[in-house]
């Protein structure tokens, strides 16, 4: 049979065991099959064995191979193979059950293969068929590990593949460890704790659905055994389950979506360090990041899919895989998604999304949102980064889509949103953007529609170089749109189709410019085909107008443009230089006013079409080119005017254009002034309901009609331009209406122009102004004006006042130009001024000097360049002319003038000026000034004059004198200044309002100086205590009266004694020598006082060294005793002895004695027990002394033993009215 044995036996020796036809069945236990083609291959679709009566054949503990094709080979029936070991042929074990019953099972448990050239497990169509692979381990298969076709009864559990699959290093040529294609599984359940190292992919991949909760596993190429990560070859279905992605997973896809049906994708990410990310990435099976491009991509290199058998080129492109799909199951659950710290590369769509909206009963977990995005990048999409339908969702944090075909994000809304079902999570929205960066849009970069009843907020994103729109919304009436940034990187080409950066389309809401919550506000960029928010729909409050302007270098705040009709809730408030522009329909005030309110160029109201402002030519909204300016493409028709219904309004220099009607009020007063309506095809205003209009300054022509009034009675029109409409359609009215100071096209207006309810008055003769015609005037008026002589006044030095009165409204921002010449002068003096708030009258200011500056006579004013307050035609006047006087006159000094009064140091200085009528507003002043004859005036110039006469107040005989024409009197006085003996002169300055006269000098000599008194005659005897006056002169060497002696030096003296009695300066009186009072030399000493009753007394008057005496005088005492007086001195003696001798007196009131009428009994008492008195000769102790008749006093003497200070006192006898006298002694020890 063999003729010779081999060394070495090979595999296919031998055909192996073949179990086919019939219900042929095997069961193998603790068997070895060797070196056969196929091991084993059974094909009877037998159900049942030896030991089983499920497997038709059963292999445990059994050695298969090496074979030459397969270790088992099974075909339409049921086995088991475990504990086993497989080796070498192409495949370990191949299961097919094609065309087999379903429910065919196949368990593959506890094996061991090692060296298969292709599988180790290969099986195909399983689907129905209960699959469990668990347990086994492969080694060194050629290709896959494992591989299964259509499984979705599958328990792949525990499995370890290594050095499979060519290894690491066979390039394109590396197979995954696992390859599940079509596969429907229960992945926590069922596909779990396969492991491997080494092989081509360390990876099981698959497509298919996943029937509860996946949790990713990112594919590892580590060295040691590992678990086995996931890549998809196309598309992957969670049907109810959860797909959870954690930080520095990698999810790798090509073909197809992930597709959440009513489960959850929960991606979390962390922020990532400084060279390996930690987001949650998603990307494409083609993407190698051997050579990462960024950080971000870092923990890609952990999932190698690329090159290998899957994808051969490693050259990522957008739309690799379909992106990640949220929708809803069968059952009606709701798939959600929250995606944090998320990549998500290459797909189709980012992310679609479409399970659902809010429903009106509040689900079991209410939410605002099916998705949350946060701090997520989506990158190279080749449609959309977020797409969803009907479905509330929210991009915030940083989150970033960048270079995707279509647009950034895209929702699309049909539902209401339901808010009362999401009160327990907060603030209502359904569609939030917020804080996100979009780049490199195909399209829109960000796009809704269908959001009315959808809370909206789009806040603080980042739009750069969107396709078309950078934000465009439809129908949002609850949206927060704020502080977005929208730009280009470059500026765009002119020959590009332009787009603006933000459009809302029918949008309903706030646009007020401060606050806070749901408004629009905020929103800038630059570069942008139009740098501005196109819109049209309602604000909800008031709207304070931006003008959108064109970028340069930096963003600019987004103004807006109207593609169509526009209500305001409130007040439409426009400003100086802003630009309305409104491509069709109107704009409507309703619940508010009209305040477009300017002071230059005002608010211009136009078509879109237009072209002041952002030209909106060659845009999504006016295809057609620009045209070559100043044509323009804009017509009579293209908008319908403006329309309100609220309160009271106002147009100021403004400007209304290409409409169909101007401005139409219905409940109000409408206030326009100095604005320009023209080129419309209907009236320029009407009235309507309760409303009337004020129109002043206005220019109204080339209309299909001017002024409609058919409202309340009061419509006025003054000071404008108001012709050329249509004819017999100037100024139409059926209530009483009036036109007053108006241009009509002609100087009297034709009764066509207007209705018979119109009252005109005072029409103007000429459109342009004028200052000479009609109400207009030419007035002078002066600082320094003399009406002496012309009673219109000349005018002199000071400042000119001209004041000149338009016939019509001036428009107060354009400068007048006013001049004036006088005689011979070629260079004229400009006028400087401005107009009042009537806006009729303009006043200018000259100053006018002395004629080396101004020439004296008839001078010539020139005005011209005023513009009338009416925006456009023949608005600025000609060049007019008028005149006015100089008059440089001065006051004269008409003399005489002397000097009088002249003393020793003082003069009184005299002179006549005349003011020459200088001046009506500043009366003629004068002051004097005097020298010594050989001296000089101090200041002698003019220039000195000047400045002294700058504050006069302090001059010397300042004074002013009016400003007639007759001569005035004028002196002054200067006391005590001059020196004796000395010549002066004197001059009188006067200063009048055109300059400094200087009168002639006037010379004096002062007297001399004080050489002697004369004093008059002493009255004799004088009264002590009553006061006498005495008379003196002082007079020069030359014996004339000092008329100036002030007696400032002048003393008085005496030999008055003083009283010892009396209380004048303590208890004594020492005597008077008055005061003086000198006047014109003459001096009167009064007050002069003796006390003492005494002969020959004297007074003395000494200043300096000139001194007279007067003759004697004698002086009596009062007359009248009032008092007993002890007139000897307080007594000093030894304790034991006898005082000396005592006196006491009656006395008037100054001690002075007085002889008695009759005797007078002196009663002695002391204060101390040991004291007592003796009589003055006997010694004889006593009680009494006794003063007699016609004597004046009486004497005693005190002892007494002890020492001390003992008061003695001396009384009179009952009835008198004698004071009594009191003395303290001093008794020493």
């Amino acid at each position: 049979m063999v003729n010779a044995c081999p060394a070495t036996v090979q595999p296919g020796a031998w055909g192996g065991i073949t179990l086919t036809g019939g219900t042929a069945n095997g069961a193998l236990v603790n068997a070895a099959v060797r070196f056969a083609a196929t091991g084993i291959l059974i094909t009877s679709g037998a159900s049942s064995t030896s030991g089983s009566s499920v497997f038709g054949l059963v292999v445990s503990g059994s050695s298969i191979g090496p074979s030459a094709i397969d270790g088992i080979n099974a075909v339409k029936t049921a086995i088991s193979v475990t504990t086993s070991s497989i080796s070498g042929g192409a495949r370990g074990i191949t299961v097919d059950l094609s065309g087999g019953i379903p429910g065919t099972p196949v368990r593959l448990s506890g094996n061991r293969f090692t060296s298969t050239s292709v599988e180790a497990i290969f099986g195909q169509a399983l689907a129905g068929q209960p699959v469990w692979i668990t347990d086994n381990r492969i080694q060194s298969a050629g290709t896959y590990g494992v591989r299964l076709l259509s499984a979705d009864q599958l328990v792949l559990r525990n499995n370890n593949i290594a050095a499979s699959g060519g290894g690491p290093g066979a390039g394109a040529g590396r197979y995954p460890a696992i390859y599940l294609p079509a596969l429907s599984a229960d992945f926590a359940a069922n596909i779990r704790g396969n492991v491997g190292s080494g092989n081509g992919l360390d990876a099981v991949v698959f497509d298919g659905t996943a029937n509860h909760d996946l949790a990713w596993i990112t594919p590892s190429n580590a060295t040691s055994t590992h678990p086995l990560g996931y890549l998809l070859d196309g598309a992957l279905t969670l049907q109810g389950g959860n797909l959870l992605v954690g930080s520095g997973d990698v999810v790798k896809s090509l073909g197809g979506p992930i597709t959440i049906n009513g489960g959850a994708v929960t991606a979390t990410g962390t922020p990532g360090g400084s060279t390996t990310s930690n987001s949650a990435i998603f990307t494409s099976l083609k993407d190698n990041p051997s050579a990462p491009a960024s950080p971000v991509d870092a923990s890609d290199a952990r999932a190698v899919s690329c090159p290998s058998v899957l994808v051969t080129v490693c050259i990522p492109a957008p739309g690799d895989w379909g992106g990640l799909v949220i929708t809803s199951d069968a059952a009606g659950n709701r798939g959600t998604s929250r995606i944090t710290y998320g990549f998500i590369n290459y797909p189709n769509t980012g992310i679609s999304l479409d399970s659902g909206p809010v429903p009106a009963i509040k689900e079991t977990v209410p939410t605002n949102f099916r998705l949350t995005v946060a701090n997520t990048t989506i990158a190279n999409a080749s449609k959309d980064g977020i797409n969803s339908l009907d479905t509330p969702f929210s991009v915030k944090d940083s989150s970033t889509i960048q270079n995707v075909g279509l647009n950034g994000i895209i929702g699309s809304f049909f539902s209401p949103a339901n808010c009362s079902s999401t009160t327990t999570v907060g603030t209502c929205v359904r569609f939030n953007v917020t804080n996100t960066q979009i780049s490199g849009a195909g399209k829109d970069g960000i796009i809704a529609n269908g959001l009315s009843g959808q809370p909206t907020v789009v806040t603080d994103n980042t739009i750069t170089d969107a396709g078309t729109y950078g934000i465009r919304l439809v129908g949002a009436d609850q949206l927060t749109l704020t502080t977005n940034h929208v730009r280009k990187s470059a500026p765009p080409s002119s020959a590009a189709l332009r787009y603006p950066a933000i459009y809302l389309s029918s949008v309903k809401g706030d646009f007020e410019v401060g606050g806070a919550g749901t408004i629009i506000q905020g929103n800038d960029g630059k570069w942008n085909g139009l740098d501005a928010i196109v819109f049209h729909g309602e604000a909800t409050k008031n709207l304070t107008w931006i003008t959108a302007i064109p970028s340069a270098a930096s963003d600019v705040t987004f103004g807006y443009l109207l593609d169509g009709s526009l209500t305001v809730d409130g007040d439409f408030v426009t400003t100086e230089g802003d630009i309305v522009k409104i491509m069709n329909g109107g704009i409507k005030i309703s619940g508010g006013s009209l305040h477009a309110v300017g002071t230059t160029l005002g608010t211009t109201f136009t078509s879109l079409k237009d072209n002041p402002g952002v030209s909106a030519c060659h845009s999504v909204f006016i295809p057609d080119p620009c045209p070559v300016l100043p044509a323009t493409l804009a017509t009579n028709s293209d908008w319908t005017g403006i329309h309100i219904d609220a309160a009271n309004s106002e147009f100021t220099k403004g400007k209304l254009l290409y409409a169909t009607s101007g401005i139409t009020i219905n409940s109000a007063v409408l206030k326009l002034k100095s604005t320009l309506i023209t080129g419309l095809s209907g009236y320029a205003v009407t009235t309507t309901g309760t409303a009337s209009a004020q129109i002043d300054c206005a220019s109204i022509h080339a209309n299909g009609g001017g002024v409609s009034s058919t409202g309340a009675a009061g419509t006025s029109v003054m000071y404008s331009d108001l012709y050329g409409n249509s004819p017999g359609k100037d100024y139409n009215a059926s209530v009483a209406a009036t036109a007053t100071n108006d241009w009509w096209g002609t100087n009297a207006p034709s009764p066509s122009q207007y209705s018979g309810f119109v009252t005109v008055t005072t029409p103007l003769a000429q459109q342009a102004p004028t200052f000479k015609l009609g109400a207009g005037a030419i007035a002078f008026s002066s600082t320094n004006t003399n009406t002496s002589v012309n009673p219109a006044g000349n005018f002199g030095r000071g400042t000119l006042t001209v004041t000149l009165t338009a016939d019509r409204e001036i428009d107060p921002t354009v400068p007048l130009g006013a001049s004036f010449l006088g005689p011979g002068e070629t260079v004229p003096h400009p006028v400087t001024g401005s107009w009042k708030p009537d806006n009729l009258t303009w006043q200018g200011t000259a100053t006018i000097d002395l004629p080396t500056v101004n020439a004296a006579g008839i001078n010539t004013l020139t005005i011209s360049g005023a513009k009338s307050c009416v925006p456009d035609g023949n608005n600025v006047m000609a060049p007019e002319t008028a005149t006015f006087t100089l008059d440089f006159g001065k006051a004269t000094v008409t003399g005489p003038g002397a000097a009088q009064s002249i003393g020793g140091k003082s003069a009184t200085f005299s002179e006549s000026v005349n003011p020459n009528g200088w001046s009506n507003q500043a009366d003629t002043f004068v002051f004097f000034q005097y020298k010594l004859h050989s001296g000089t005036y101090v200041p002698n110039d003019l220039a000195g004059l000047q400045s002294i006469a700058q504050n006069p107040a302090g001059l010397l005989g300042y004074a002013t004198i009016g400003h007639g024409a007759a001569t005035v009197p004028v002196s002054t006085q200067v006391s005590q200044l001059l020196s004796t003996s000395t010549a002066y002169d004197y001059r009188v300055i006067a200063v009048a309002s055109n300059g400094i006269t200087v009168g002639p000098d006037h010379l004096f000599t002062t007297l001399g100086a004080l050489d002697h008194f004369a004093l008059a005659a002493v009255g004799s005897p004088q009264t002590a205590g009553t006061a006498f006056s005495v008379q003196a002169t002082g007079y020069d060497v030359g014996n004339n009266v000092l008329i100036d002696y002030l007696g400032s030096g002048a003393v008085v003296t005496g030999n008055l004694s003083t009283a010892p009695a009396g209380n004048c300066v303590g208890l004594t009186c020492p005597p008077k020598y008055g005061s003086q009072s000198w006047s014109a030399g003459v001096g009167t000493i009064s007050g002069v006082t003796a006390y003492v009753a005494e002969d020959n007394r004297t007074l003395t008057l000494t200043d300096g060294l000139v001194s007279v005496t007067s003759g004697t005088f004698k002086v009596n005492a009062t007359g009248t005793a009032t008092m007993l007086w002890i007139s000897t001195a307080p007594q000093s003696f030894t304790a034991g002895t006898t005082s000396a001798t005592i006196t006491v007196a009656q006395t008037d009131a100054y001690g002075n004695p007085m002889a008695t009428a009759a005797e007078i009994v002196v009663t002695l008492t002391t204060n101390s027990g040991t004291g007592g008195f003796v009589d003055a000769i006997t010694n004889a102790p006593i009680t009494t002394v006794t003063i007699t008749m016609s004597d004046s006093s009486a004497s005693f003497k005190y002892t007494d033993t002890t020492a001390g200070l003992p008061k003695i006192t001396a009384s009179p006898p009952g009835g008198s009215t004698l004071t009594a006298a009191t003395q303290t002694e001093t008794v020493t020890p």
